[in-house]
């Protein structure tokens, strides 16, 4: 078994990883951009709602993967780096056999819900035994998915996040396709299930193939079942499960709190403005991810400085790239959905859009934060804020949503996150890192805000002028100065982070002394 490849840099691997988890992204967003006005004309307002909460429900039971998938690709890195072939081959066998028993308990899962789900959810016009088709062949592709989990968790230990994408990138390809001929022959909702079951094994196929090449050259995944390994897989991933559930009850409930109480139109409405908010944390996220790594290694190290440097400067990267998307769907959000979708969705759709990106503002400038309080240790906190946010999300938006409908669930997004998010992590890591709130405003926030205000005066500015004959040209222009802008900003970080790679100081210029990462 070989370990990790001593020729290939650290900071190499996190530039090929990053670079392919944002090109499956991209994939993946064009694909949604191309396909849901297809999808919405398709199946109507109404239909598009019933398969976004049926989708949500699905998803849902993937929590009962109980947070292995992390423990794994842990326990898969220390054993690679210690070379130990039969540590390897328990966790990996171990981890195999949990999976393909809880892959039996969401086809349960599924089967007993079916039946009941027109008593429990507004499915409005859609025929009772479609949606119930349709919603165990989803139960279908999300057991093919959790058995997929150990090997891309496998995958994820050898650091082969490019891989990875690889097949995720055919994965979205292939369910395009698979969409676009379903939808053609009025298959209808039950047609996108099984486009979604297509995808799923083309992830559980691809992922199989490259794991088993990565552990060896023999290409034979080991198996060897322990209950030591199980316990430890176990214990290590609870709080990651925890902090799963609570990530599930604050950002993917919001469908299941309307089709509980309110109809599929308005569900429809809140699916196209996540579908929105989900491609935009994905870019972020495929960012903020390898300062988890980063933070472990220079808290290993002895370096604080250096830690402190990279929460600041990742934290305005943060929002250098969120800020603008939330001032876009403020400024012209209900314009740009109606162009994509058309009006009759469109435009609710994007009412809603700014809210829900300021609801997730806070998560979004954090990610870079929430990585680095992994990296150092505190995955409990973490783990018991984002329940706590999950639950207090869920009270308020279903209290709110009897009086406000879709405003109030959103509205409960944003009480729960800027109390979590907005406060209690920022407080907690600025403890943890020695960082004052004086820092934060002058090297994270400041620098990321006039970007963002200059592209919005130079927008409404276009928009006085040309608004009622171009709709779509002050959102364009302003999106075109904030690029210009951030290229000319960005030298000093790219030139600061590239030099902390190698160790060397670097005087940053917004302000704050060293700022080596």
């Amino acid at each position: 078994m070989a370990g990790y490849p001593q020729e290939t840099p650290f900071r190499k691997l996190i530039a090929r990883n990053t670079a392919a988890n944002w090109a499956s992204y991209l994939l993946a967003g064009l694909t949604t951009l191309v396909l849901t006005p297809f999808v919405v004309r398709t199946l109507g307002p109404s239909g598009y709602g019933v398969w976004v909460l049926l989708a949500q429900l699905a998803a849902w039971s993937t929590l009962l993967e109980l947070g292995v998938q992390a423990a794994l690709a842990k326990h898969v890195a220390q054993a690679r780096g210690l070379g130990d072939t039969r540590m390897l081959a328990s966790f990996v066998g171990s981890a195999a056999v949990f999976y393909l028993l809880v892959a039996l308990a969401v086809l349960g899962v599924a089967a007993g819900m079916a039946p009941h789900l027109a008593s429990w959810f507004n499915l409005g016009s859609t025929d009772t035994r479609e949606a119930a088709s349709a919603f165990l062949i989803l139960g279908g592709s999300t057991a093919l998915t959790i058995l997929s989990l150990v090997f891309s968790a496998t995958l994820k230990g050898c650091l082969r996040f490019d891989v990875l994408a690889l097949v995720g990138m055919v994965s979205h390809l292939v369910r395009a396709m698979a969409v676009v001929v379903a939808l053609g022959l009025g298959a209808g909702i039950v047609g996108l299930a099984w486009a979604s079951l297509t995808s799923s094994c083309i992830v559980l196929t691809g992922a199989a193939y490259f794991a088993r090449r990565e552990i060896g050259p023999s290409g034979r995944m080991p198996l060897h079942v322990s209950g030591e390994a199980l316990r430890r897989l176990l214990g290590f991933g609870l709080f990651s499960m925890i902090s799963l559930s609570g990530w599930y009850l604050a950002y993917a409930s919001d469908p299941v709190i309307a089709g509980r109480l309110l109809s599929p139109g308005e569900v429809a409405q809140l699916g196209l403005g996540l579908s929105v908010t989900a491609m935009i944390s994905g870019v972020i996220g495929a960012f903020a991810q390898s300062f988890m790594p980063v933070a472990s290694s220079l808290q290993a190290g002895g370096a604080p400085e250096r830690l402190r440097s990279a929460y600041l400067l990742g934290t305005r990267w943060c929002l250098l790239l969120s800020l603008p998307c939330l001032a876009l769907a403020l400024g012209w959000g209900p314009d740009l959905l109606e162009v994509w979708v058309g009006r009759e969705l469109g435009a609710p759709a994007g009412s809603l859009l700014g809210l829900l990106l300021l609801a997730q503002l806070p998560t979004l400038a954090n990610s870079v934060g929430f990585q680095i309080g992994l990296g150092i240790g505190l995955h409990r906190h973490a783990a018991l804020l984002s329940l706590a946010e999950g639950i207090v999300k869920v009270i308020v938006a279903a209290t709110l949503a009897a009086r406000f409908g879709t405003s109030g669930i959103v509205l409960g997004s944003l009480v729960a996150s800027m109390a979590c998010n907005g406060f209690a992590w920022p407080a907690l890591l600025r403890v943890k890192l020695d960082v004052t709130i004086g820092d934060t405003i002058r090297v994270a926030v400041l620098p990321a805000l006039w970007p963002m205000l200059a592209s919005l005066a130079v927008g409404s500015l276009a928009g006085l002028i040309l608004s009622s004959r171009v709709p779509l040209f002050p959102p364009a222009i302003a999106a075109l100065t904030y690029g210009v802008v951030m290229l000319w900003r960005s030298r000093d970080d790219l030139r600061s982070a590239r030099l902390g790679w190698r160790g060397e100081s670097q005087t940053d210029r917004g302000g704050t002394g060293s700022a080596r990462v």
